[in-house]
């Protein structure tokens, strides 16, 4: 998934640089088809027929364009969208990298993360929402909810993983685990909820008091580059 974090208020922002990403003239070259003077027929044909498959191109980017703007905005399903596709979103605009040439590549780009966008702007509507968290007990409710797993009691015999209701920022928790096959030390992770209630990973600890210290400081961080 993309490293810039988008919000729900940002989405407009991005959506309105997707369409002047569509909207941008292909820059076509006809010499790159053929030597002005020197054309051969199959070379004019197919210069045309790019020309007109170009132009789809935008209707059907333009479409899933509207599409989107359709939804209520999601910027958990915008992030997912873009993930490490070749065209992403700095926080500021777009940056794309060519696969082989990029007058036939910039619009279906677009239009592939639009349609990812709608599919899980779409799906998210169905989930619930929830956080800033103040308890550990309130994650796995809503984990549990939305159909997921990370607290199943198989998953927690399996890592013997603890944890306990300390919540950090809102969102972040230390848990301890290891391996329930061999004798390794017991580790301390940090954890990251999000507003569906899945778990993301974060780095790992040899002591409880380095992961807690660890965990206070992301949330510091997020306070302040979320405001």
């Amino acid at each position: 998934m993309t490293e810039t974090t988008i919000t729900d208020a940002q989405v407009p922002e991005v959506l309105d640089a997707l369409d002047r990403w569509i909207r941008q003239r292909s820059g076509l070259d006809p010499n790159d088809y053929f030597q002005p003077g020197l054309a051969r027929p199959g070379e004019v044909v197919a210069f045309h027929t790019e020309q007109r498959t170009i132009a789809k191109q935008r209707k059907t980017a333009m479409d899933a364009l509207a599409e989107a703007w359709s939804l209520e905005p999601s910027g958990d399903a915008l992030m997912y969208a873009f993930g490490n596709d070749r065209l992403q979103w700095d926080g500021e605009k777009l940056n794309y990298v060519a696969g082989q040439y990029f007058c036939t590549e910039y619009r279906p780009a677009a239009e592939r993360i639009l349609t990812a966008y709608c599919g899980e702007a779409k799906r998210l509507r169905t989930k619930r929402k929830g956080g800033p968290f103040y308890s550990v007990s309130e994650i796995k409710a809503l984990n549990e909810a939305n159909g997921q797993y990370w607290f199943s009691p198989d998953t927690r015999r399996f890592f013997a993983s603890r944890y306990g209701e300390t919540i950090y920022g809102g969102w972040f928790f230390v848990s301890s685990e290891k391996a329930c096959f061999n004798d390794h030390t017991r580790v301390y992770t940090v954890r990251q909820a999000d507003a569906y209630g899945s778990i993301t990973t974060g780095d790992q600890f040899p002591t409880r008091a380095r992961a807690i210290a660890a965990a206070k400081y992301a949330a510091e961080a997020l306070t302040e580059a979320t405001g």
